[in-house]
């Protein structure tokens, strides 16, 4: 194992611990598998972005959907009728442990990125804007 991949391990521990210590125990995606997920197919997933809209014009995941936690509520009934799996992503989880929960109410599975976009962005994986 190279020294950049322990390092990226190490960096992943707390974020993983954060999710474990909220309660989280539904489906998640790393940021590597979901990339790798997105190059096999980029249709595989239907990636919700649940920052705020300035943050993501600063820079998001290609073909990503900008859905502001604010407004996942109202969105969950088109996101139900897509009949996709969704993977949702914030800056580092917070916002995302949100909306899923309130997407879980409404009958959805919706996989957490762990790490969100920073560590998207830490992996180096490129983002769009």
């Amino acid at each position: 194992m190279t020294p950049s991949r322990i390092a990226a391990l190490l960096a992943f521990i707390p974020v993983a611990l954060t999710s474990l210590s909220c309660g989280y125990n539904g489906p998640s995606l790393d940021v590597a598998t979901l990339k790798a997920r997105l190059d096999a197919d980029p249709d595989a997933l239907l990636v919700v972005d649940v920052r705020p809209s300035a943050l993501f014009e600063k820079g998001h995941i290609q073909r990503a959907t900008n859905i502001p936690l604010e407004k996942i509520d109202s969105a969950a009934g088109d996101l139900a009728a897509l009949h996709r799996p969704i993977a949702v992503i914030c800056t580092c989880g917070k916002r995302s442990l949100e909306a899923i929960g309130k997407l879980r109410a409404r009958g959805l599975a919706p996989y957490l990125v762990v790490g969100g976009m920073l560590e998207w962005k830490r992996a180096g994986y490129a983002t769009a804007r």
